[in-house]
């Protein structure tokens, strides 16, 4: 049987230890009782709002964490950020006692099956390992799914997890919306995002910081071309750094309405990697020449 990537609550669905309606609200408990540093640090009036804004926007285009950012522009001591930290971690509050706190499973019963899924996904805890074991030491695919996982952690606050390279495809079966861009230099090749409704929502709403009722399918083009538009750049800076200059091209964006599926050209190889966050799954890669 093939083993997918999960997260531990799409693990306890698929096995129907919960219902989808009780992971749902097992999430949104999370998210309700979610501390962001930011925000604490407002709390704390080491932060003003603005100063808070100021760090998560210039976040979207830097490989680097809240805190880290905060103290290098100088809002905040090394000693508040470790105060902060402290304060986050003390309250956070994972899935499994989010599913306790509401009833929906017991202590015991949490901790065997957490046992049972660490043991099931132990092939996807390094990312680096499952890379090395699918595609071997290609810099610009590493690069590409490294900044893209990174990239939904800063933009859109969640998890993403890659799974095995998925190879001898020629289409790619649109989700709901797919953003292409080509990138050109020392070795053309385009990068591509696949994503569900529920991931592109997600990306809208940390791109425009509106509510999921208000975000439409213009904003959804538009945050899912700026989102790939930032995983772009940083490659182009990876590549930089290894001597290797690449240039950005104007992406192109389908939606399943009216583009189910995208078929690559003949002479051109799909390299995709089936991926998942806690919103669901989505598809990540790389169109190259054979």
């Amino acid at each position: 049987m093939k083993i997918i990537p999960k997260f531990f609550g799409q693990y306890l669905r698929d096995k129907k230890v919960i219902s989808n309606i009780q992971l749902n609200k097992a999430v949104n408990f999370q998210c309700e009782n979610l501390n962001r540093i930011g925000e604490i640090g407002i709390e704390k009036g080491y932060l003003t709002p603005k100063q808070a804004s100021e760090i998560n926007y210039c976040q979207r285009r830097l490989d680097i964490k809240f805190g880290e950012f905060a103290v290098a522009m100088r809002f905040l001591t090394d000693s508040q950020l470790d105060e902060l930290l402290f304060i986050q971690e003390d309250n956070h509050i994972f899935l499994g006692e989010a599913l306790v706190k509401l009833g929906f499973i017991d202590s015991y019963k949490k901790e065997k099956e957490l046992g049972f899924f660490h043991k099931e996904q132990a092939v996807f805890e390094s990312f680096e390992s499952i890379f090395t074991r699918t595609v071997g030491d290609n810099k610009k695919v590493f690069s590409v799914l490294d900044n893209t996982i990174k990239a939904f952690r800063r933009i859109c606050s969640i998890k993403a997890k890659v799974g095995f390279l998925s190879s001898e495809k020629s289409t790619i079966k649109n989700l709901y919306a797919t953003s292409v861009v080509p990138l050109r230099g020392y070795e053309d090749f385009k990068f591509f995002l696949n994503l569900p409704r529920e991931i592109s929502i997600k990306i809208a709403e940390g791109i425009t910081e509106k509510i999921p009722e208000e975000i439409n399918d213009e904003d959804i083009n538009r945050s899912v071309d700026e989102f790939c538009d930032i995983v772009c750049w940083v490659v182009k800076a990876d590549l930089l750094e290894i001597g290797k200059r690449i240039n950005i091209g104007e992406p192109e964006y389908f939606l399943k309405s009216s583009n189910p599926s995208i078929i690559v050209d003949g002479d051109e190889e799909l390299l995709e990697f089936p991926s998942v966050t806690p919103e669901g799954c989505f598809g990540v890669g790389i169109i190259r020449k054979r």
